[in-house]
């Protein structure tokens, strides 16, 4: 899991131009803290992860659509089948 966020962290904050710095500084945390994050050698807290999501304009859900089974729980709780490119 905490190489999933990472990666994913890293996706969103690249396509944002978004410095390490700079979301570290909308997180209340250390640069130091979001390069961790990022390696996979942090995890970060429910409450900060929810606040990056808000920074990047999108919902918990759309963050972890790509997490490995999600994609099949939401289909058959939404009746959906459409997969984002971002998850590929």
């Amino acid at each position: 899991m905490n190489q999933f966020v990472a990666r994913r962290l890293v996706q969103y904050r690249i396509h944002n131009g978004m410095s390490q710095e700079r979301l570290a500084k909308h997180l209340g945390v250390t640069p130091e803290r979001i390069r961790r994050v990022e390696s996979g050698a942090q995890h970060l807290e429910a409450i900060s992860l929810y606040a990056a999501c808000e920074v990047f304009g999108t919902s918990m859900a759309a963050f972890f659509k790509c997490y490995k089974g999600f994609e099949e729980h939401y289909q058959s709780r939404a009746g959906s089948s459409s997969a984002s490119a971002a998850c590929r």
